[in-house]
């Protein structure tokens, strides 16, 4: 998700948010037959596998395997974007007051 326009968003309001971003590298490494289940389950999630989806998986995974081992190279990354309400509310209510006033 493109994290400008909430940040634009809150940062119109008048908030101030703060970013943290965490950059994740994993690899994982699977027989070929778990493999296969394993990305066939995930995509079940999502569409019916029919027999030929399975066997392009499994050929893809085959293809891609060395000795039987199916290896994934996983790069992330992952965001939080928070900021305080309490304050700025109160802010808020304190501006409406003294112009009520």
């Amino acid at each position: 998700m493109d994290i400008l326009y909430p940040f634009g968003v809150l940062y119109s309001m008048g908030y101030r948010p703060n970013l943290r971003f965490i950059n994740h590298h994993w690899v994982h490494e699977q027989p070929v037959e778990e493999a296969a289940e394993s990305i066939i389950s995930f995509f079940e999630n999502y569409m019916d596998i029919t027999a030929d989806a399975r066997k392009t998986i499994e050929d893809y995974i085959a293809k891609h395997s060395d000795k039987g081992i199916f290896r994934q190279e996983i790069n992330s990354c992952s965001g939080m974007m928070v900021w305080q309400v309490k304050n700025h509310f109160h802010q808020e209510v304190e501006q409406c007051q003294r112009n009520t006033q």
